[in-house]
């Protein structure tokens, strides 16, 4: 058993060494980013863009449609059946791609149950959805802004 004298040298010494890789393993993962930035090695990070770039045409489609919206003009998504299940990705995604305009809301499209109704997704503002412009999503993730004014 080493003197008491060698514990502190000992616990010193590990210490360095265990900073020492920690600092290798943040250089070597950091170097990794900056090289590849677009592909994602960790657990988190391929959760994620997997979830966020599911249909990156879809945000294109959006980015289009706010070309068609006056800065500030409230909107409503109009989900189709179909896509009512990914309801929250595009709420999210709207909200980055239609930065310019509030959505107000996330609607079934027809034929689901409760049609015209909300999603009850979190953080929905509960007034507004009358005024708002409809922003119908289909099936297939295309996305069409409604003509004229707001629409019921």
């Amino acid at each position: 058993m080493p003197a008491p004298a060698r514990w502190g040298a000992l616990r010193r010494g590990l210490t360095l060494v265990l900073l020492a890789g920690l600092a290798v393993v943040l250089a070597l993962r950091t170097a990794g980013l900056a090289r590849h930035s677009q592909e994602p090695s960790a657990r988190g990070e391929r959760r994620w863009m997997g979830w966020a770039w599911r249909w990156p045409e879809g945000g294109r489609e959006l980015a289009q449609a706010a070309a068609r919206l006056a800065p500030g003009e409230p909107v409503v998504l109009v989900v189709d059946p179909e896509q009512t299940r990914h309801a929250d990705w595009w709420r999210f995604m709207a909200s980055y791609h239609l930065d310019r305009n509030p959505v107000v809301g996330v609607e079934a499209g027809e034929g689901v149950p409760g049609s015209g109704g909300g999603l009850d997704l979190p953080g929905e503002p509960p007034v507004g959805r009358s005024a708002a412009r409809r922003v119908r999503i289909g099936a297939g993730g295309q996305v069409e802004v409604a003509d004229g004014g707001p629409r019921g």
